[in-house]
């Protein structure tokens, strides 16, 4: 889990915008990585894959890792905005990624150990 580490050593200046978006980022990678692991089949789990286009319906793990370490470059070149714009880019990332981990887990259940509630 690269990307993380990549935001975190932007600097901090927005620390709850960042520290948001990073971890549903980590989330959403943990998800799609645990879930590319296995083949896209968990037992007793209908048929799923990724939603995400840019990834295609089932990506491998390297492909995964790929994606996120370019989200991560992206990420830290955002925080080189001025303040204003870094933070609402970082609350947006932090919100889309909270509707796909949500569904992460209702499509996937169990993937990187997460259940609905």
């Amino acid at each position: 889990m690269l990307f993380p580490l990549a935001i975190g050593l932007t600097g901090g200046c927005y620390p709850a915008s960042l520290g948001a978006a990073g971890a549903t980022l980590a989330m959403d990678y943990c998800q799609t990585r645990d879930n590319a692991s296995v083949g896209w089949k968990r037992p007793g789990v209908p048929k799923y894959g990724e939603g995400n286009p840019m990834l295609g319906v089932t990506p491998t793990p390297r492909q995964v890792d790929a994606y996120f370490v370019g989200v991560a470059v992206l990420m830290a070149a955002a925080q080189l905005m001025p303040q204003k714009y870094a933070t609402a880019a970082n609350w947006i990332v932090a919100g889309a990624e909270t509707v796909v981990v949500v569904n992460n887990v209702l499509v996937s259940p169990g993937a990187c150990g997460m259940y609905p509630l």
